[in-house]
């Protein structure tokens, strides 16, 4: 979720969107951070929403509500949804600051050798390190560095990635979700490297 709203800032162009290309989501489903939001409600907990209303289980037993149990209030209070507070939440959760190499932390000589094979063998053609976001009138969005690592496509990953979803076939995966903070939250960049290459 670190640095949603930065993705969500660069532009189509930037990223040669002909407005198919969707960004968000382990197949990058979602066109915006609010459906996102709202699909996560829904799917990962449970809670059906002004955008997705239908329960998950569609057995009448368990489905007895028939109404949204998330929406937006007009009533007195105006309360916007919960999906909405949840976005605007992911929206302004700042990107990972990288462990080196950017506060005046030298990078140790491994990190140094990785960036060099990563760049060597075409890592960087489509995990690009870094896009710029668009015109925002939010400062901390407007033309701002996106450190993401991935082009916002969807990429062939071969028969070991078997997660179906909206337009992606089961082999093809967004790497936004697999390379974003790697050096900073502790994953194996190698075990990463060698999915990208199969």
């Amino acid at each position: 979720m670190f640095g949603l709203g930065l993705i969500d800032s660069i532009t189509d162009m930037t990223i040669g969107n002909d407005g198919t290309v969707t960004r968000f989501g382990w197949k990058a489903q979602n066109k915006s951070l609010l459906l996102f939001s709202g699909e996560a409600y829904n799917v990962e907990i449970g809670v059906t929403n002004e955008l997705f209303p239908t329960e998950r289980s569609e057995d009448p037993k368990c489905a007895t509500n028939h109404l949204p149990e998330d929406h937006t209030g007009f009533d007195m209070e105006n309360e916007p949804a919960n999906i909405v507070a949840f976005m605007a939440f992911m929206r302004f959760m700042d990107q990972p600051t990288p462990a080196c190499g950017t506060t005046g932390q030298p990078c140790s000589q491994s990190v140094v050798n990785g960036q060099a094979l990563f760049e060597s063998i075409g890592c960087s053609g489509c995990h690009t390190p870094s896009l710029t976001t668009g015109l925002s009138v939010t400062d901390a969005l407007n033309h701002q560095q996106a450190n993401l690592f991935s082009d916002l496509a969807l990429h062939h990953m071969g028969p070991a990635l078997p997660i179906t979803s909206s337009k992606a076939t089961p082999a093809r995966m967004n790497f936004a979700r697999l390379l974003c903070g790697v050096s900073v939250n502790g994953h194996s960049s190698r075990m990463m490297a060698e999915r990208a290459i199969y």
